[in-house]
């Protein structure tokens, strides 16, 4: 059992397909988190701008332009970079640096002109604080906590996945191990039916039987001979259903071959169905999985209420501005206290209706009661699931110990007939018919073993220990559940 377990968290396709579903969301994770990742922006534009004025700009830049006309000619290089972001808490930051290089009609006469060109230079911090709407790291954070809960579902989903599927391996163990011992009955009782044709062979010989026990003989040699082909088949069958959980490849020529080297013994755990009860509502993850999405609900309702609110943004901005006759000195002259610039104030928006935040809000409250009634369906199913377990346990151990007091009188039967058929007093119809019974009884034994083996496999399931009990360890934190499991020794 140990080692097909094994194989199968290495080599199973639909854990590592599923696996693959968690790495998504860690990636989702890492998406969101990219909305608080800098950016930087640059900007170069060339302008060349001849501009007819009229009176009044004519008589502005006292009759500048060029000779005979009144054209306003500009020639500009205007260069821009950035580096912007936005904080946890909301804050956008941008962080400037602008220089223009400025030629003109009123520029290239010096004096009075400074600089020709002139490079007219800012730097400086630009903040926007949101103060309300979309205010704090609870809202902007609210896509990243998503995010989060979407990978721990993942995970969940991934572990539910894994519990079931170590299960439908066990059962396919047991089936297999049922197979295995019916060959070996069937074999036993062809064995019988050989010796019973010599036998009557012999005494046809003495003149003690007739050719008929003879024919009968053979001819109960013959369909049990068809029982184990199809027993033959039937091991077959269960151990391609297990090939298909513990195999990546199948080689249909050179088909791998299965041989379950375990016994069936039975230790029926203690019946407790509160202890059973109290343990499958902390370790099911269908619990856990809708307590999680209740957790989503309540950061979206944060994140929507949050966003009927009035828009009211604290701007501002500290620089220092320069003007030089090339670019190194703009800049020098922008560092300087000559240049200052500063401001501060208010952008109000208040949205009228808020609808759509309203409808979000509504829909997430009926989302989050149909999570809530989910629950106590979860509670329901997880009580009658123990009890149903609990009930077949019960049967099937019953069963068990009917199939096994069958079994014993079907050999004294047995035995008794065949010194009757020593001492004359009985022929070898009712010889075939107690061996015919012993296989059945023997075959009824260990079905019923191996049904109160899955019973108990379905207790495990339902009350969520099934990965204690078969000693399958997740050995790191739920964020890597998938990456690292052991496997410790246990009883099958």
């Amino acid at each position: 059992m140990q080692d097909a377990v094994q194989m199968a968290l290495k080599n199973n396709l639909k854990l590592e397909i599923e696996s693959i579903d968690v790495d998504i969301q860690d990636t989702s994770i890492q998406d969101s988190l990219g909305d608080f990742d800098p950016t930087i922006n640059l900007r170069a534009i060339y302008e060349s701008i001849e501009n007819p004025q009229n009176q009044r700009e004519f008589t502005a830049t006292n009759g500048s332009g060029t000779a005979g006309s009144r054209i306003f000619e500009e020639e500009n290089v205007r260069l821009e970079s950035s580096l912007d972001g936005k904080l946890p808490i909301g804050t956008e930051w941008s962080l400037v640096a602008e220089s223009d290089r400025l030629k003109n009609t009123l520029n290239v006469v010096r004096p009075p002109s400074l600089y020709y060109p002139e490079y007219d230079t800012f730097f400086g911090l630009r903040l926007t604080q949101p103060l309300m709407k979309d205010f704090g790291v609870q809202t902007q954070m609210a896509k990243v906590h998503l995010a989060v809960s979407d990978r721990k579902l993942a995970d969940i989903d991934w572990q539910r996945n894994l519990r079931e599927t170590v299960a439908e391996i066990a059962k396919s163990y047991y089936d297999l191990i049922f197979a295995r011992e019916d060959e070996d009955i069937k074999r036993r009782s062809i064995g019988l039916a050989d010796e019973l044709v010599k036998g009557n062979q012999k005494r046809l010989n003495e003149g003690v039987a007739s050719a008929i026990e003879v024919r009968q003989a053979e001819v109960a040699v013959s369909v049990r001979e068809e029982a184990l082909i199809s027993s033959q088949h039937f091991f077959r069958e269960n151990q391609n259903l297990l090939i298909r959980q513990l195999y990546r490849d199948f080689d249909i020529l050179n088909p791998p071959k299965l041989r379950p080297t375990g016994r069936l013994s039975i230790e029926v755990p203690t019946i407790d169905k509160e202890a059973f009860l109290a343990s499958a509502l902390s370790n099911r993850l269908e619990y856990k999985a809708n307590v999680e999405q209740l957790a989503k609900q309540d950061i979206q309702i944060q994140f929507y209420k949050n966003q009927l609110l009035p828009r009211v943004d604290l701007v501002g901005t500290l620089g220092g501005n320069g003007l030089a006759g090339n670019f190194g000195s703009g800049f020098e002259d922008a560092a300087s206290d000559d240049g200052v610039q500063w401001s501060a104030g208010l952008v109000v928006s208040i949205p009228l209706g808020n609808r759509k935040e309203k409808a979000q809000i509504a829909a997430r409250h009926l989302e989050k009661r149909q999570l809530v009634l989910n629950l106590k369906q979860i509670e329901l199913d997880i009580a009658v699931q123990i009890d149903t377990a609990v009930s077949r346990i019960e049967t099937t151990r019953q069963r068990v110990e009917t199939a096994t007091r069958s079994a014993d009188l079907a050999r004294e039967t047995l035995s008794e007939e065949q010194q009757r058929l020593k001492e004359g007093v009985t022929n070898s119809f009712q010889i075939l018919a107690a061996q015919e019974d012993v296989a059945t009884a023997e075959t009824r034994v260990l079905s019923a073993q191996v049904d109160l083996h899955k019973a108990i496999i379905d207790l495990w399931l339902a009350n969520g220990t099934l990965l204690e009990h078969l000693g399958i360890s997740l050995d790191q934190a739920p964020a890597d559940s998938h990456d690292a499991i052991t496997v410790k020794e246990t009883k099958e």
